[in-house]
């Protein structure tokens, strides 16, 4: 009896079929995601006109205040006007204490903390400083002095016990000031116009020896 022939492949031959299927699969993926991310490839987006203006508005001015209206003010700084809006968020500070928007006035002082998220300057605290004036003492008495300031300006500035004196970081005593001396004075005006004065800053000596 003639046995029946049976042809089994080689187990080796079979393997290694596997195999380069395997490697011919994993190389045509990796073809493919090469080409997708050739085809798609991603870059971080520009900085838009809008973060632009977070960093450009997001800090602080002093200055003037030059015009007032409706929910904005026109503050003067460093030799130029700038637009700031007065939201209804806007806080209003003075003397440490919170105030409405009506104690803004034109020529005052003011620091302006800006929202760091608006596209245009707008105001999130407006602090109002004590009105400042420089200038030269003349008609110094014990009650005050008469403030000559830049292109003949006079101002009358009353004295009392709690004024401070000071020169430089040194505080001095009342009699320290003389006619003829140049001097910065923070204080809160009067009634005319008047300055009381809280502090006087001796800036330079220009009395005759």
């Amino acid at each position: 009896m003639t046995n029946p022939t049976t042809t089994i492949a080689p187990r080796r031959s079979s393997k290694r079929l596997r195999s380069l299927s395997v490697r011919a699969a994993a190389l045509g993926g990796i073809a493919l995601l090469a080409a997708a991310c050739s085809s798609g490839t991603t870059t971080a987006p520009a900085p838009s006109a809008h973060s632009k203006s977070h960093k450009q508005h997001g800090r602080a001015a002093t200055g003037v205040v030059s015009a007032l209206s409706p929910g904005s003010l026109t503050l003067e700084t460093k030799g130029a006007g700038v637009s700031i809006v007065l939201g209804t968020a806007t806080k209003y500070r003075e003397a440490g204490h919170s105030v409405t928007e009506s104690a803004l006035a034109t020529g005052e002082h003011v620091h302006v903390r800006l929202e760091a998220h608006a596209s245009t300057p707008t105001a999130r605290v407006v602090l109002i400083l004590p009105p400042t004036f420089s200038g030269t003492v003349s008609g110094l008495g014990s009650g005050g002095f008469t403030l000559s300031g830049a292109g003949g300006a006079t101002r009358s500035v009353t004295t009392t016990s709690a004024t401070k004196y000071r020169s430089g970081k040194t505080v001095l005593a009342a009699s320290a000031l003389h006619d003829g001396e140049h001097v910065r004075v923070t204080g809160q005006v009067v009634a005319g116009g008047g300055l009381q004065a809280a502090t006087i800053a001796i800036l330079a000596a220009k009395r005759k020896s």
